[in-house]
């Protein structure tokens, strides 16, 4: 699995529609996926489940 860890040479708009610059570089950050414990009826343990992606930081 290839991995994505900067963009160059990209156009840059505000809000999807007027073209505001071209940026030389942009490091993406680092995904972090957030976790819940649930505990279900009848279970005899909790297990961990994903919530969503934490908050990104450009």
């Amino acid at each position: 699995m290839s991995a994505i860890n900067a963009i160059y040479n990209a156009n840059i708009y505000i809000d999807g529609n007027s073209l505001l610059g071209n940026a030389s570089e942009f490091k993406l950050p680092e995904f972090e996926f957030g976790q819940d414990d649930h505990t279900g009826l009848g279970m005899v343990g909790t297990i961990k489940l994903p919530n969503g992606v934490e908050a990104l930081e450009g």
